[in-house]
């Protein structure tokens, strides 16, 4: 029994490392998995930070130092050399105004033309209040319309998190055609390799590559305050679905270009569900409950948006698995003839 079980392991490890090796000479693959972490490392760039709401201006070391602590008693306020050094700041990414005062104290706002509407206005406005001569205090009231400030990076996150596991599903999908188009699979078919140990050697490295970027593109977002064991827990329980996309892709995938046409219409019906709660109200995203994806991103919302424990967390991940495996099941008697299955 031992024997027989170590060449089961070492047929499975062969499979893996096979793939692994194809995977890094394929510029397609390589992209699919690179292009995504990229896009988080940019999001990260451009998602607004919580409490950052300061508007900001620049001004010249000609500025008095009295003038300066007025500023900011209002607004954030760097102090650069030069005019130069003006101009170069307000061109920056930021939203960022420049106060310049010529020989004769006339004072200038500086402005790239693409600001905000608040950074275009209001230091203007306090600059008014400070020069004048009516000594009575400007004062600012932050008003927040909602209980909490709303969590953009964690949403974000969960939006990655999920389009993470579409990216094991292309991988495993490119891998099976890749197969097919280079004969590989004919000559697997002469094998011990058995259809259950293909399938399995699939879902591993897909598994694998699923839990590799999802905690990949929630680093690169800043997010690590989250429950580790938790986000492991439902990426594992979300695979079962994403494999069976890679499976169904691969399956009806002549070559790498169909197999490319039915990644997008793959995404758009993976992802979908997610981005429908954006929309519906939360009363009516009962009607997405038939669709594992809805449960795998509320189940991610769960973790890092709402922080829940394991006891608000259980609901959704039973009911993902329960709709995978029934989609498991309806799809099986159809995949088991296709290429992709045919094992012996």
């Amino acid at each position: 029994m031992l024997p027989q079980r170590s060449s089961l392991v070492k047929r499975i490890r062969t499979l893996i490392q096979r793939d692994l090796l194809s995977m890094s000479k394929d510029a397609i693959i390589i992209y699919s998995i690179v292009a995504p972490l990229l896009l988080a490392v940019g999001m990260r760039l451009f998602l607004p930070a919580l409490g950052q709401a300061t508007i900001n201006v620049v001004v010249t070391e000609e500025l008095s130092a009295e003038m300066v602590n007025r500023l900011e008693a209002y607004l954030n306020v760097d102090v650069v050399p030069d005019q130069a050094a003006l101009e170069r700041r307000v061109l920056a990414l930021d939203d960022t105004a420049g106060i310049l005062v010529d020989a004769q104290g006339d004072y200038r706002i500086v402005l790239e033309g693409n600001e905000s509407h608040d950074t275009e206005v209001l230091p203007e406005m306090v600059l008014r209040r400070v020069l004048s001569s009516n000594a009575q205090e400007m004062t600012f009231e932050t008003v927040e319309v909602a209980p909490t400030p709303f969590p953009f990076r964690e949403l974000m996150g969960a939006f990655f998190a999920l389009g993470m596991l579409l990216i094991g599903s292309v991988v495993m999908s490119l891998n099976i055609v890749e197969d097919r188009e280079s004969g590989t699979m004919r000559a697997m078919g002469v094998t011990p390799l058995g259809r259950g140990e293909y399938v399995l050697a699939r879902s591993l490295l897909a598994g694998g590559l699923m839990l590799l970027t999802v905690f990949g593109s929630l680093w690169l977002l800043g997010l690590t305050g989250f429950n580790h064991l938790q986000i492991m827990v439902a990426v594992l329980v979300a695979a079962f679905f994403a494999v069976l996309i890679g499976f169904v892709i691969g399956a009806i995938s002549s070559n790498q270009i169909a197999a490319l046409a039915n990644i997008k219409f793959g995404t758009l019906l993976f992802l979908l569900p997610s981005f429908l709660t954006l929309l519906l109200p939360e009363q009516s995203e009962w009607t997405l409950a038939w669709v594992p994806t809805y449960w795998a991103f509320v189940s991610f919302r769960a973790i890092l948006v709402d922080g829940v424990t394991w006891a608000g967390l259980w609901l959704p991940l039973l009911v993902n698995l329960l709709l995978s495996l029934v989609s498991i099941g309806i799809a099986y008697s159809w995949l088991k003839g296709k290429p992709a299955f045919a094992r012996n």
